[in-house]
């Protein structure tokens, strides 16, 4: 997904890394998060 690979095949932490890399190639190419929940 968007030109990454995935690290690991364990959930958990490799999980945390891949969606964090996806999340940062989002923001790089400008798009803008919004929350949609109500803070903790």
């Amino acid at each position: 997904m968007y030109g990454r690979r995935k690290t690991g095949r364990r959930r958990g932490k490799y999980d945390c890394k891949n969606i964090a890399n996806i999340m940062k190639t989002l923001a790089y190419r400008g798009f803008i998060f919004k929350q949609t929940s109500k803070p903790f």
